[in-house]
């Protein structure tokens, strides 16, 4: 599935180095982008907004890697917006590629706990995958 990142380092990318690879379209940064941000930056409301960006990318390991990056803000800063990830969420469930519907699932699962969301509610309004 995509990428391999248990054994990689991820980079540190700062917001210029991130916001000229989506002026760029640098697929080669943007695919560690949100993860990037998630695992070094301190502002947690910076790297969902830039998670929640990617998730519109055409690349589904970029997409993929959106959805790893919020839940890595989700462990690392025990918090995220709801009304903003579960949206994107959800649309990865359905998404057209298995990559980006498993690490949804995934991260559903193992975010949940974390804080505190039942979205059981929601998961049972999404379409069946494609």
């Amino acid at each position: 599935m995509g990428i391999d990142l248990s054994y990689m380092r991820i980079p540190k990318y700062s917001h210029d180095e991130i916001d000229m690879a989506f002026s760029k379209c640098d697929r080669d940064v943007l695919i560690f982008a949100g993860i990037s941000l998630a695992t070094y930056d301190k502002d947690w409301k910076y790297a969902q907004d830039v998670c929640i960006k990617l998730f519109d990318y055409p690349n589904k390991t970029v997409r993929g890697n959106a959805i790893l990056g919020l839940e890595t803000i989700a462990h690392r800063h025990q918090t995220l917006d709801k009304s903003l990830v579960v949206p994107i969420l959800l649309r990865g469930l359905r998404d057209r590629e298995e990559e980006v519907r498993t690490r949804a699932k995934d991260t559903i699962n193992r975010i949940a706990p974390i804080l505190d969301w039942d979205i059981e509610d929601d998961l049972l309004k999404t379409e069946p995958f494609p």
